[in-house]
């Protein structure tokens, strides 16, 4: 009895595949296969698109890296520039009156008072 209720739910399930759903399965490779022709091209466009991104962030990182270190020189030879001149203000104002020595080396880059 069981084995014949297994026989006629296999016939029954053989019918459905026949009638039912092997009729369908060529529609729905080629359905499968348009939207495979859809898919692949607009995701080698993302891809592509990604990869032209990340070059273009890498290449505003470089130049942005090559600007703040050219900033950063002009920084560093302005601070010796100004430590220089503070230098050479106070070796004047150090310096006395009446040695001719200090007064050359520092002639004309003394502040006038």
């Amino acid at each position: 009895m069981r084995t014949l209720r297994i026989l006629i739910l296999l016939a029954v399930a053989g019918m459905a595949w026949k009638k039912l759903l092997q009729p369908r399965l060529p529609a729905a490779k080629a359905q499968l296969a348009k939207t495979r022709d859809r898919v692949e091209p607009a995701l080698h466009k993302a891809a592509d698109d990604v990869r032209s991104a990340s070059k273009h962030a890498l290449e505003s990182a470089r130049d942005m890296s090559l600007s703040a270190a050219e900033t950063a020189e002009v920084v560093r030879d302005a601070t010796l520039s100004a430590a220089e001149t503070a230098d050479s203000v106070a070796t004047a104002m150090m310096a006395p009156e009446g040695d001719p020595a200090d007064a050359t080396a520092t002639q004309g880059s003394a502040p006038s008072q």
